[in-house]
């Protein structure tokens, strides 16, 4: 599906009007932040999408409901830079879906202000609990639920590639290749050419230490963080073998990353394995507290 046919499919299913504005929170009433994203709509503040659902979070340590629903989410990706996101729901406290009609994978086309239910044929019965979104094409999602997955339709169906090579910790689909997923997992990083059929290791970033976040920069540089080695980033080498640098040791941060973006600015905003968000203005080098 192009991107044309995509958006005016999700203007049709998502209902009109913002979701009712809501009081703030301190981001540390967020315990859980399962991803995160560049605000469309202001350059200096990003979204998380945690426990209670889809914040909007401000240097000021501050967290704003962006939606009226406020479910617990267990996966979320964006979509470029359009304000095009896909979250998926936590299952509720019983492990099941209290509601298939309002459960699931959901599609927001208005920076998470309002949300619609995506079909998501042949999805997997289980949560995502890593969700990525290809910022080459908005209909391109890569997931993992056990298996690793991906669609080619924005969540509408889902294709199962198998089990992943080791256990997965974050997932990314390659920009500048429409078959290629990385994975960050306990074992190292690795990628896929074949849309998940098969897994190569990538480069010396497999070996002992785990991947705890894998993620791309808008201008294709890949980043990858390990535990006890810190931030490394390896410029898109448009086709070739990646050539990777340590931009920032791991004593750098408070634990290890979980979640990196960049915004289309070139400022990173991460968030530590205790919860804690912090931003980098250049290029990843140097890190300083954004809010907690």
């Amino acid at each position: 599906m192009g991107r044309a046919l995509l958006l005016a499919f999700l203007f049709a299913a998502v209902a009109a009007g913002a979701a009712a504005a809501q009081d703030p929170v301190r981001i540390t009433r967020l315990t859980h932040i399962y991803g995160i994203a560049p605000d469309p709509d202001d350059p200096s503040a990003i979204l998380a999408a945690s426990e209670r659902g889809i914040f909007r979070v401000t240097a000021d340590s501050m967290a704003a409901p962006v939606s009226a629903d406020q479910t617990a989410v267990s996966a979320f990706a964006a979509a470029g830079s359009i304000g095009l996101f896909f979250a998926n729901l936590a299952p509720d406290a019983d492990g099941g879906p209290e509601n298939a009609a309002t459960r699931g994978m959901r599609v927001s086309i208005d920076a998470g202000r309002t949300w619609t239910v995506v079909a998501a044929v042949g999805a997997p019965s289980e949560p995502f609990l890593a969700l990525h979104g290809s910022a080459a094409n908005y209909s391109r999602l890569v997931g993992v639920a056990g298996n690793v997955f991906h669609s080619e339709d924005g969540g509408q169906s889902w294709i199962d590639a198998g089990p992943p090579p080791a256990t997965v910790v974050d997932i990314a689909a390659d920009p500048g290749d429409a078959h290629a997923i990385w994975l960050g997992t306990t074992a190292g990083l690795f990628r896929s050419s074949d849309d998940g059929e098969s897994w190569a290791p990538a480069n010396h970033l497999t070996g002992p230490s785990a991947v705890t976040l894998v993620e791309f920069a808008p201008d294709g540089t890949l980043f990858a963080f390990l535990p006890g080695v810190g931030l490394l980033a390896a410029p898109d080498a448009v086709g070739g073998p990646r050539a990777w640098t340590q931009v920032a040791p791991a004593a750098a941060f408070d634990g290890a990353l979980i979640h990196l973006t960049v915004a289309a600015g070139g400022v990173a905003y991460a968030v530590t394995q205790f919860m804690k968000i912090v931003v980098s203005r250049d290029g990843g080098r140097s890190w300083a507290p954004f809010a907690r």
